[in-house]
């Protein structure tokens, strides 16, 4: 369900997730749309107000965000579109044969029988991204926690791949982590971000500002990447 408030001559909506959690926080992501998180006892009226007084920075983020890159249209998996990999497009080629994927010789190799249908293709992508993210996650994590024992995290944590429509990652209450496999399509620095930014969460669980004296500490230049991520790199799959 959507709710709204007015800014001025502007109107802003956004969904409502009711959790078990103490604070409220409020997300605005690349598609510029508004997201809520609320205590589960918080009053309708509190929420309200509580977005209201933040309607002004809500309103700065979406126009951000509608200055960056057009969503581009979805993959259709044929040779000749290109794909990211880690920062780099790579174009690719698709032949008749068995279904496999293979990055080789600077391109994309997709091979999968003529009848396959491009939601077929996508789901080697997928599975192909997924495998690939067991190896550089797993990696990224051994090198951010060289770094955030510094903030009192010393162990790997329970993480695990989730495809996300609208996130790159998540921790929950638990500390769990979630990494996108669609954010293999960035740069190492990006993915370290986004892990050093779920990191913190085990410490810190909101965005208050002892969250981001934590992330400065560990990731100085978080804002240099968090920003080349929502600029460049669209949030899905491939």
């Amino acid at each position: 369900m959507n709710y709204k408030v007015q800014y001025g001559k502007t109107e802003i909506s956004f969904t409502l997730d009711r959790r078990n959690r103490k604070t409220l926080a409020i997300h605005v992501y690349p598609d510029k749309h508004v997201e809520v998180i609320a205590p589960e006892d918080a009053l309708m009226d509190k929420i309200l107000e509580k977005v209201k007084k933040r309607s002004s920075w809500i309103y700065k983020k979406q126009l951000e965000f509608s200055r960056m890159q057009p969503a581009q249209p979805k993959p259709k998996y044929r040779t000749g579109e290109t794909f990211r990999y880690l920062g780099k497009q790579y174009r690719l080629n698709v032949f008749d044969g068995e279904p496999s994927l293979k990055l080789k010789n600077g391109r994309f190799q997709l091979l999968s029988p003529n009848t396959y249908s491009s939601e077929q293709r996508e789901k080697l992508f997928l599975n192909w991204f997924r495998e690939r993210g067991k190896k550089i996650f797993k990696e990224r994590f051994i090198e951010c926690l060289k770094v955030s024992i510094i903030i009192g995290i010393d162990e790997e944590p329970v993480w695990q791949i989730k495809s996300m429509a609208k996130r790159w990652g998540s921790c929950t209450k638990e500390g769990k982590i979630y990494l996108n496999p669609g954010l293999l399509a960035a740069p190492k620095p990006c993915i370290d971000y986004v892990i050093f930014h779920e990191l913190c969460h085990l410490v810190e669980y909101n965005h208050s500002s002892r969250f981001y004296t934590l992330l400065t500490k560990v990731y100085p230049d978080w804002e240099k990447w968090r920003d080349y991520l929502n600029e460049n790199i669209e949030v899905r799959i491939v």
